[in-house]
């Protein structure tokens, strides 16, 4: 959440990271028997860069 634009801050942008956690559970067969497994947790990241022109809300409680 950004509470004010990005006007003050270095090139007027704002600077947003993220990343997602992945657990993959497998199920299949190998031709005679079940078969399956758990990957190891994977992690994707990403950053970018933005502007925030104007924000304005309505906070109610």
């Amino acid at each position: 959440m950004y509470e004010r634009s990005s006007m003050d801050q270095p090139g007027e942008q704002v600077t947003a990271q993220w990343s997602i956690t992945w657990r993959v559970v497998w199920q299949g067969w190998d031709g005679s028997a079940p078969v399956g497994g758990e990957l190891a947790p994977m992690t994707s990241r990403a950053v970018a860069r933005f502007a925030v022109a104007e924000a304005q809300a309505l906070r109610t409680r």
